[in-house]
């Protein structure tokens, strides 16, 4: 198999991967639209379906970064190994940091590995960090607020009241 060959192939790899991704948050996107439209609360931050789906594993990312070395034609040599501790940080980033987008996601990862290094996904990982924890606070208040109008509502209704 010549060096275009396996080009050719991370190529069509990456695009049938990046296809079916987003296909789906498409379908995601329009769920919420359809939400908004009816009187809906406005989103914040990240589709949750989306979060959900948002699996790269360190296969996948090392699959990346070295399509973009062998595409890019880039100097530095193709990796074969990244720590557990560097994907971590790589996968955290990847997942909640504000920057990376929902669509292109895995890509703007493998773009900052390949172009400036594991120290700059390092230091997008605090803001990444602190995303999570302000993501999981936001949900929680939405399940309690759902939990509250369920309650009113019944109450609303006519059903029995709990008074304890």
């Amino acid at each position: 198999m010549t060096e275009l060959d396996e080009r050719f192939i991370c190529l069509v790899s990456l695009a049938a991967r990046d296809l079916s991704g987003m296909i789906a948050r498409l379908g995601h996107a329009a769920e919420k639209i359809k939400k908004e439209g009816q009187g809906g609360e406005k989103a914040m931050g990240k589709c949750d379906t989306c979060k959900e789906e948002r699996i790269m594993t360190k296969e996948e990312f090392i699959e990346r970064v070295n399509a973009r070395i062998i595409l890019g034609n880039c100097q530095i040599s193709k990796v074969h190994d990244i720590s557990d501790a560097d994907f971590s940080v790589i996968s955290t980033v990847y997942v909640f940091h504000p920057a990376i987008d929902d669509l292109h996601g895995k890509d703007q990862t493998a773009d900052l590995y390949v172009s400036y290094g594991i120290s700059v996904i390092r230091d997008m990982l605090l803001r990444a960090e602190r995303m999570k924890e302000l993501e999981k606070q936001y949900g929680n208040i939405r399940s309690s607020l759902a939990s509250l109008q369920k309650e009113m509502d019944s109450v609303r209704k006519g059903n029995r009241i709990d008074l304890f």
